[in-house]
């Protein structure tokens, strides 16, 4: 495998940020969706990071990161069901596994042995990819190293919120799932 020229590296990075940014802006309209509807929040967690220096102008600040982030979102949903989510995003028809850090497995298998919302919300951009969403019980394998667009294609989204039915439902199945019986 041959090694990537600085510049190479440096634009992969830029558009995978962009499209982790683009991800991340669904989530945000998913849960202004929901919030408007009495539905249910999602609220972005943010990586654990430490002020260092002076303040900068602006409201600006120098920051290190101080240890590994677990999953992207905390999960509320009216019918009394919380936990978090794990947003991934990949261009290949298979996802590793080993995809999510310590962090995450740690914080969402303890969520999942509470019986807490455990999930990953997956984007495939590729053709016949989509939205999909997996409980973390279902991530775990002992015999597999990854997942293929068959094993996922339980968990593919096919519902749509919205005026032009635009956003996917990515928590639909739980918001219906009424343990308190609110609905």
């Amino acid at each position: 495998m041959r090694s990537r020229e600085p510049k190479e590296a440096q634009m992969l990075g830029n558009h995978s940020q962009r499209l982790g940014v683009a991800f991340e802006d669904v989530i945000t309209k998913v849960s202004e969706y929901y919030l408007s509807k009495g539905m249910g929040y999602i609220k972005k967690r943010y990586e654990p990071y430490k002020r260092v220096g002076k303040p900068l102008s602006g409201s600006r600040f120098i920051g290190i990161h101080t240890g590994a982030s677990g999953p992207d979102f905390e999960v509320f949903l009216r019918n009394g069901r919380s936990g978090l989510l794990e947003m991934k995003m990949r261009t290949s028809k298979y996802v590793p596994l080993a995809i999510l850090n310590e962090k995450q497995i740690e914080e969402l298998s303890l969520m999942d042995s509470w019986g807490y919302l455990s999930l990953i919300c997956l984007y495939l951009n590729i053709d016949d990819g989509g939205f999909f969403v997996i409980p973390f019980s279902e991530w775990k394998h002992t015999k597999k190293k990854s997942l293929n667009l068959e094993d996922l294609a339980k968990f593919r989204i096919t519902s749509y919120l919205g005026t032009q039915k635009e956003i996917p439902d990515i928590l639909g199945a739980y918001i219906n799932d009424s343990p308190t019986g609110v609905q």
